[in-house]
């Protein structure tokens, strides 16, 4: 094990605030091979936007950051395991011609029965399969707000219950944490941990905290004694 400087980066003039965590230099490896795979896809001169069997969460990354849009994925779309922990196959995007990364990115939604939905009180867009439930953060927990939107918040591939630990240290909040979302085998049976990987800009990380949240079907209940906020894992049927 090496200690590796990942996660999360809050960005204000040139000053960066890092989560520590413990990876394996395999798992190091395989994000390098990722990042330099994102590097490959290219959008060539001219307007012309060219994609060869690429990964749909990983084209519509490139796409959303060409419009300048703070978004969040479906965990359906950018989960590499299933419930059970098997590999999810997901589908790819072949596609070249002289279109805007906005037309591309409407027509790959439209194709694969997705959308992106707004939400005013994050400013984190949301992109979502069309027949799953609505999910938007609560307005109310943004009351008392006072810090200043960050520049730039950043997320790489870091486990569910971490990012919600380093954002709300960022937005200076208490908080007690579900241990599902830091332990695979808190219910005594494997279920993978999702990772979480988000560049923001011009967002609070109180905003940043309930995007995540709302994204990952989380709950979030305020102790007014304590002032300690509950994130956990929301019940499900």
């Amino acid at each position: 094990m090496v200690d590796i400087f990942v996660g999360i980066g809050v960005f204000d003039d040139g000053i960066s605030f890092l989560m520590k965590s413990k990876y394996n230099p395999p798992r190091l490896a395989i994000f390098l091979a990722v990042l330099a795979f994102i590097c490959s896809v290219y959008f060539a001169n001219g307007g012309q936007i060219r994609f060869q069997d690429v990964p749909i969460d990983v084209a519509i990354q490139n796409l959303v950051r060409q419009t300048g849009q703070n978004y969040i994925m479906s965990p359906r779309l950018t989960d590499d395991l299933d419930a059970d922990g098997k590999p999810v196959k997901k589908p790819v995007i072949t596609f070249q011609g002289d279109v805007t990364p906005a037309e591309l990115l409407a027509k790959i939604l439209k194709e694969n029965g997705l959308v992106m939905v707004d939400d005013p009180v994050t400013t984190v867009a949301r992109i979502t399969f069309t027949n799953e439930p609505p999910r938007k953060a609560d307005a109310s927990l943004l009351a008392g707000d006072t810090n200043a939107p960050n520049p730039i918040i950043m997320l790489a591939d870091v486990p569910l219950g971490d990012a919600v630990r380093s954002l709300a240290k960022a937005a200076n909040l208490k908080v007690t944490i579900d241990p599902k979302l830091s332990d695979p085998f808190a219910d005594g049976k494997f279920v993978p941990v999702p990772q979480v990987s988000v560049r923001w800009e011009n967002i609070t990380a109180r905003q940043a905290l309930l995007a995540v949240a709302a994204n990952y079907d989380l709950t979030i209940t305020p102790d007014k004694q304590t002032g300690t906020w509950r994130v956990e894992k929301k019940d499900r049927p």
